[in-house]
């Protein structure tokens, strides 16, 4: 599967890896609503969201951001 690539309102296109964790939630709340998205994106992005909270619930050292 291809890496989905998310276009901003101001037309920069983001890495899913990097967005806040609030805008990935509201990412897949949108595709969920939205039968016109590729099922595959809200897939992946899915999986994002999972990776990078499993990720921060092990290693997250009391700051806001990963290591």
């Amino acid at each position: 599967m291809d890496q989905p690539r998310w276009r901003c309102k101001d037309g920069r296109w983001i890495d899913p890896w990097q967005m806040e964790m609030s805008h990935l939630r509201n990412c897949i709340a949108m595709i969920e609503r939205n039968r016109f998205f590729r099922r595959e994106w809200l897939q992946y992005l899915e999986l994002v969201l999972y990776a990078r909270e499993s990720h921060y619930n092990l290693f997250h050292d009391g700051t806001n951001h990963y290591t």
